[in-house]
């Protein structure tokens, strides 16, 4: 397994307790969860679940998606404005994800910067919503997003959405559920949770947990 000493150094004042076993292990399942998910060098967009929460929450009115206006990320970011999202190790995660795929060859990672125009985000996934009382229009605003991160995908052209979710990390054993889905048709195409002890990675998908 390649090591990645540089970056856990780079990104040690953010992830803090980061060595080269939590490196390690990261690529290890990012590694394993490709060998079984169909990849075939496409665009993806990449994030951490913890993204999604402020938008799956739901909408609080017609203009804002969770509660929050704006960004569907809830105008933090891909990690919160590294302050909030998931933290550290989300961001680890993701350093590790995205240099595995693009090294590899294996998908086409999406830059993740809000300022990004070299794709065209001008894609419109939400609904204009006109209230009407008694034949006459009130007001009008426009839907939350359906589902925020497959509609961040669309609108930066994505084929595919990897999702991950760091279960515990501890310092020689990391658990990891990744979800690969079809931006097109919102169709989950790999789903797996995999458990790695430095050096060794297994899927334990379908482990029934211990009492």
């Amino acid at each position: 397994m390649r090591l990645f000493p540089a970056l856990c150094l780079v990104l040690a004042s953010a992830a803090s307790g980061c060595t080269h076993f939590h490196t390690n292990m990261l690529a290890e399942s990012i590694k394993t969860f490709t060998s079984k998910a169909p990849t075939h060098n496409e665009k993806v967009w990449v994030a951490s679940i913890a993204d999604s929460n402020a938008c799956d929450s739901g909408c609080q009115s017609p203009t804002s998606c969770g509660g929050k206006s704006g960004s569907p990320l809830g105008g933090k970011g891909l990690f919160g404005g590294f302050g909030g999202g998931g933290g550290g190790s989300d961001r680890l995660a993701y350093e590790v994800i995205a240099n595995f795929l693009t090294q590899n060859q294996k998908m086409k990672v999406i830059e993740s910067h809000r300022h990004n125009y070299s794709t065209d985000t001008r894609v419109e996934t939400r609904k204009k919503i006109d209230t009407v009382i008694d034949g006459k229009a009130l007001a009008s605003g426009m839907s939350c997003e359906d589902l925020c991160l497959l509609d961040e995908a669309k609108k930066r052209s994505a084929d595919k959405v990897l999702t991950y979710h760091i279960i515990s990390m501890e310092a020689k054993k990391l658990t990891i559920h990744y979800r690969l889905s079809d931006v097109k048709s919102g169709v989950v195409e790999a789903s797996h949770t995999l458990h790695v002890s430095h050096p060794t990675s297994v899927d334990t998908s379908f482990v029934e947990p211990a009492p």
